[in-house]
């Protein structure tokens, strides 16, 4: 979960995308997006009344967020839950106002473990070895 802090808006993407508007007397949700980029996930077994996902069939999604006052970036992996835990990076970005409304997908030149946004730039984390690299792209008024 994170928050942008000037508007008290929260995000909340581990299964589905929702947007809350956070003020001193109440918690609204504005905006909750349940298909376009939901986790496919997989059952792999019943055991009894509980379920197994399986891992190696079922699809990421998203697995980092960001915001800034007028948009939301989700972090979001294609590749299987296993795949992804495997290396803990993703190189695809969904770009989201604070209406809910996509605006685009970003595709970086590499996979990350982490994205920062402010107005201007993303910071993208990668993990290299034993040490951690920050590369800064630039961000257009159209990103």
């Amino acid at each position: 979960c994170q928050s942008s802090k000037d508007s008290g808006r929260v995000t909340n993407p581990p299964l589905r995308d929702e947007i809350y508007n956070i003020s001193d007397n109440r918690v609204i949700r504005v905006y909750e997006h349940q298909n376009a980029i939901m986790p496919q996930v997989h059952i792999k077994s019943k055991l009894g009344t509980e379920y197994t996902i399986d891992y190696d069939n079922s699809i990421a999604g998203n697995v980092g967020v960001t915001t800034t006052n007028d948009k939301i970036y989700f972090l979001y992996s294609d590749t299987s839950y296993s795949e992804y835990s495997a290396k803990d990076e993703a190189k695809y970005i969904k770009v989201y106002n604070w209406k809910g409304e996509h605006i685009k997908d970003l595709i970086l030149p590499f996979a990350v473990s982490r994205i920062i946004a402010t107005d201007n730039l993303l910071y993208c984390i990668k993990q290299d070895m034993d040490r951690l690299i920050v590369y800064t792209f630039t961000l257009d008024n159209t990103i």
